[in-house]
């Protein structure tokens, strides 16, 4: 206990916001290592799988850990941490000679004003020559920290000398001397692309080296200067590849297709930030499970598994060493609502005007009765909800009136019956399974919601505990570090502190949840038109969620998701839409929707809950919507302008009473022109 309290005051005495770092790119190989926490999914062996001759794409999206996972594992940040080892034990550590590299660092715009013909192959070299230069400097160290071995470096350079050919390369003798020369290569490159800017000649270009085949000579090369590493592949790690137009993805298309049990590749991207699998020159295609295997980060972070790893990562964050074996709970740090029972302790910690919420309730009940049926809606409102105090009840007696099948003879009847149930399932001791149960269990947090946003608690309603933002930041490390940054600075301002003996309560947290939310939206997805493109749609997308959530007559349960055939998406919605899953806004499930009617297979999508907080949306999902054709365009498509209409199509629906009419003589639809009820003021 001492420790823990002497690392708390070491924390409270330092200033800086141990939460304020957010993109592992920005690290120092330093801070990489001392901010690593262990997952308990098998890293190396199951996602990296190092030893494997299969190249893997890693997809994920921000913030998912790609990159800070990469560096990791690459053989320089290992050899930092590893200090007292030499060059060789961290291989044995590792398994393969690894090399980090961020696709941002090939400047690929760069080789954009070149002609056609020459991008690609001018590209390659300039890629060859960063990779080749990157292995040299790996292999100087093991020789510096590696003194008992022996090392060839003449052989090394002769062969290196035979798969290149160039001249200059006779007069180097030794692996400093070669990364010099590989280094002027590639920097003369750099020279003639900015002088192309202003004299475009292509002739510039004639003496540029071109190495064409460096994976399949490199590795034979380093196990003539060194046996000792024969046994071990040489793995590429590359980052960011979702920077790389088409074009120059197809160049490391032809690596992955040259990739053997020698040399290898791990390319690190954000969902659909594969945007080809061809190769060049031959009408040809990479194929997952054949030259590549597939990885989703996202997936796994998702994962209930994730959670104890999540803790900790707070923990290491919060008290700045990870040689601390602080035992807590992150659930210490953070109140949060009871949510147990009929949520009566919820109502009252909050402390939510009852009155008012029920005179709003039931005014918004009366105006979605049928008009030729008005005068009857007050005797039924008072059926369904007379001699029940919970608040939470009276609310899904209204909505199972809404759902069930009625008709002109026998409503009152229902609701009746409602009622009878909900007096039953109010007394604990004789709940039983069956229809009302099952009910409750579904829409209670809806329902609750719906009680919060009437009541207007603090304009939103609240968000709090580790188990929200467990979920609402999807095991994703960045938005754990955005959300609890933002309550790290509002603690600050409030003179508080995150090392108190105090939980933070529910309110700081639902302020903070909030800005993070917004930070999210605004801040960490702001690519320029492209993404603001993609946000149009995640607006309209999540708009039409919570217009289901705050409805009379809820669709789906937690209504976080919808489903859609994918042939349905025209060209130019798809091109938004997949913007909107690269950009993390709309997360894609890995199963499939089974459609209840046709059994056809649908996408199942969800938003990103980081995003629910401005729409008072849910940070989980139970049921899905389904989107039709005309809905999924008019959300996705920047061109179509009917999504306005769509949306009060549904509001009517999901906000009209139906009571089936039996005298032919009454007037057909009578619910079509009654006044839809008054939601709770939703964020759109």
């Amino acid at each position: 206990m001492l420790d823990i309290a002497k690392y708390m005051l070491e924390a409270i005495m330092n200033s800086v916001n141990p939460f304020g770092s957010l993109r592992a790119a920005e690290y120092t190989d330093e801070q990489i290592n001392h901010l690593w926490v262990d997952f308990e999914y098998d890293i190396k062996s199951s996602i990296l799988d190092l030893s494997g001759a299969t190249p893997k794409y890693i997809f994920g999206g921000k913030g998912s850990g790609k990159t800070h996972i990469l560096r990791y594992y690459s053989y320089l940040v290992a050899r930092q941490r590893q200090d007292k080892l030499t060059g060789v034990e961290v291989l044995e550590q590792l398994g393969a000679l690894t090399i980090f590299y961020r696709c941002n660092h090939f400047g690929a715009s760069k080789f954009d004003s070149l002609p056609e013909n020459l991008k690609q192959i001018i590209f390659q070299a300039y890629v060859e020559l960063t990779l080749f230069e990157a292995v040299v400097e790996c292999l100087i160290d093991i020789k510096n920290t590696t003194t008992d071995l022996a090392y060839n470096d003449e052989d090394f350079l002769a062969e290196i000398r035979r798969n290149i050919g160039h001249d200059s390369l006779n007069l180097i003798q030794d692996l400093d001397s070669l990364r010099v020369w590989i280094f002027e290569h590639r920097v003369l490159i750099d020279r003639n692309l900015n002088k192309f800017i202003f004299i475009k000649k292509v002739e510039l270009f004639e003496s540029i080296l071109l190495i064409n085949n460096l994976f399949s000579f490199i590795k034979p090369a380093i196990n003539i200067w060194s046996n000792a590493l024969t046994n071990f592949p040489l793995v590429f790690l590359i980052d960011e590849f979702e920077n790389l137009e088409s074009n120059y993805q197809s160049i490391f298309n032809d690596f992955v297709r040259m990739a053997n049990s020698f040399v290898s590749f791990r390319i690190a991207t954000r969902p659909n930030g594969v945007r080809t699998n061809t190769i060049t020159g031959v009408n040809e295609s990479n194929l997952s499970g054949h030259e590549f295997l597939k990885i989703n980060l996202d997936e796994i972070l998702m994962s209930q598994d994730t959670k104890h790893f999540i803790n900790n990562f707070i923990v290491n964050r919060l008290y700045n060493n990870p040689n601390i074996h602080v035992k807590i709970n992150a659930n210490q740090l953070f109140d949060s609502l009871d949510t147990s029972d009929l949520l009566q302790e919820a109502i009252r910690t909050l402390d939510l005007p009852i009155n008012k919420i029920l005179k709003l309730t039931k005014e918004n009940f009366i105006r979605s009765f049928p008009s030729d049926f008005r005068q009857y809606a007050d005797s039924t409102f008072s059926v369904l909800c007379d001699d029940i105090d919970e608040l939470i009840l009276k609310k899904l007696n209204i909505l199972r009136f809404c759902k069930e099948r009625k008709n002109s003879t026998n409503f009152l009847e229902i609701a009746q019956q409602i009622h009878s149930e909900s007096l039953i399932y109010r007394e604990k001791e004789q709940r039983r399974t069956g229809k009302y149960a099952t009910s409750f269990n579904h829409y209670k947090y809806d329902l609750f919601a719906q009680i919060c946003l009437d009541a207007r608690y603090k304009t939103n309603i609240p968000y709090a505990g580790f188990e929200t933002i467990f979920k609402m930041s999807s095991g994703n490390p960045r938005n754990v570090l955005n959300i609890l940054n933002k309550i790290y600075e509002l603690l600050s301002f409030e003179g508080k502190s995150f090392y108190s003996q105090e939980s933070i309560d529910i309110e700081t947290q639902t302020k903070a949840i909030n800005q993070a939310a917004k930070y999210f939206a605004e801040e960490d997805s702001n690519y320029g038109s492209l993404s603001d493109k993609a946000k149009k749609a995640m607006f309209k997308f999540a708009a039409y969620l919570a217009t289901a959530r705050y409805a009379l007559n809820i669709p789906e349960s937690s209504p976080l998701a919808a489903s859609f055939k994918d042939e349905d998406l025209n060209r130019e919605a798809k091109e938004v839409y997949n913007l909107a899953v690269e950009f993390s806004l709309i997360q894609e499930m890995p199963d499939p929707r089974s459609d209840r009617n046709s059994k056809q297979l649908h996408k199942l999508i969800k938003l990103n809950p980081m995003l629910s907080p401005l729409w008072n949306l849910p940070v989980v999902y139970r049921g899905d919507l389904t989107l039709n054709a005309d809905i999924l365009n008019a959300i996705f498509d920047p061109e179509n302008t009917s999504f306005d209409e769509h949306l009060n199509r549904v509001k009517r629906k999901w906000n009209s009473i139906h009571i089936d009419q039996l005298d032919t003589n009454l007037k057909q639809n009578v619910g079509s022109t009654a006044k839809l009820p008054e939601q709770g003021k939703l964020p759109f």
